[in-house]
Order: C-alpha cells, then sequence, then structure tokens
C-alpha cells in the first residue's frame, strides 16, 4: 500500500556506421559502453511489477552493407493499479533513416495490453495515464538505419544474422540476396549468386 515510483529508460538502437553494424538494442548514446540496461529482477524485487519480454526483434535493424542495430520489445506488466508518464517519445513514427543506400530501421511505440480485444496505443507523449492491475505496457524501441547496399553485405554476416535471429530468412533473401541451404545452416552459394547477379 506504500507509495513507489521507477523509471525505465527506453532508447533506440544505433543505426550503423562504416565499417560496422548498429549495436543490437543498444542506443548511439551507449555504444560501446557496459552497463545501459539495469537489472530486471532488481526492478521485480523493488517494485509491484514483472517483466513479461525483453528481447530483440528480427528484420527491425535497417537493412544495409552494414546493417542497423536491431530494436528491443519490453513488456512490463503492472501487479497493482498505476499510474504512467510516457515522455521523449514523440518522434516514435519517425523511422531511422539508412544512408548511402541503407534501409530505414523500423519505428516504435507504446501499447498497452497488445494482442488482446483491450489493445491500445499510447500517444507520443502522455501524463498520469492510469493503468489496472494486470494491464501490460509493451515498450517497442526503434532499430537503428543501415548503411550502404544491402546486396553488398557479405553473406557471412547475413548467416550470422539469420543464427542470431536478427535477420529472418525471408529478409535474408528478399532484401540480402542471400539464400540459405533447407537446414539454414549454410550459403547455397550458387543460388545467392543468381538472386544477387541473375
Amino acid at each position: 500500500g506504500s507509495l513507489w515510483s521507477m523509471l525505465d529508460v527506453s532508447f533506440g538502437s544505433c543505426g550503423a556506421r562504416h565499417g560496422e553494424d548498429g549495436g543490437d538494442g543498444l542506443p548511439l548514446l551507449f555504444h560501446g559502453q557496459a552497463g545501459y540496461e539495469r537489472n530486471l529482477e532488481g526492478y521485480e524485487w523493488g517494485h509491484p511489477i514483472r517483466y513479461t519480454r525483453y528481447e530483440l526483434v528480427p528484420d527491425t535493424g535497417g537493412p544495409g552493407r552494414w546493417r542497423g542495430g536491431a530494436g528491443l520489445v519490453k513488456g512490463i506488466e503492472f501487479l497493482t493499479d498505476t499510474v504512467i508518464t510516457v515522455r521523449a517519445t514523440d518522434r516514435f513514427e519517425r523511422t531511422p533513416p539508412g544512408i548511402r543506400g541503407g534501409g530505414k530501421g523500423t519505428g516504435a511505440g507504446w501499447i498497452v495490453n497488445e494482442g488482446t480485444p483491450n489493445e491500445y496505443s499510447l500517444a507520443g507523449k502522455v501524463t498520469n495515464h492510469r493503468l489496472r492491475a494486470g494491464d501490460i505496457l509493451t515498450m517497442r524501441c526503434p532499430g537503428g538505419g543501415g548503411l550502404g547496399d544491402p546486396l553488398e553485405r557479405d553473406p557471412v554476416l547475413v548467416l550470422r544474422d539469420v543464427e542470431d535471429g536478427i535477420v529472418s530468412p525471408e529478409a535474408a533473401r528478399a532484401i540480402y540476396g542471400v539464400v540459405l541451404a533447407e537446414d539454414g545452416r549454410a550459403i547455397d552459394i550458387p543460388a545467392t549468386e543468381a538472386c544477387r547477379h541473375g
């Protein structure tokens, strides 16, 4: 019955830069640094909340010779009635652009009770929005923009992205022109050459 407050900071992922992919789930401000994300269990221990999701989302980083960082999705279930404030999210609908032929990253959004009949999205700036115990807030953070032509990306890097769940096999073929073997563990080199140059 006591008052409580917490701050969950959610940033978009870093865009690609020459010679390197963007950091997956990692913003430009903290690129290359440890300690950006807090301990989720610590949040749960100290507050009446439960994290229901915390994962990178496939195909959210802008495609390119150098891929933008994959976007992150987080879900928080509130175990008591609560009031939230959403700030600095008014640019969610403006997707991070790619450069020099690279594709854009995905947009973002804050969704309450996603996938249920009670689903609705929050505006970019909301103050004192009331949620009930059991409501789940899904925070979709943007993926970064890509750099360069996706068809110039090293097929080995595309295979690694598929294995890591960052790029789907469908996007590997349709966007990067990389065809995988039936088991998804190797590159079909002749089919990839035909897809890219045929």
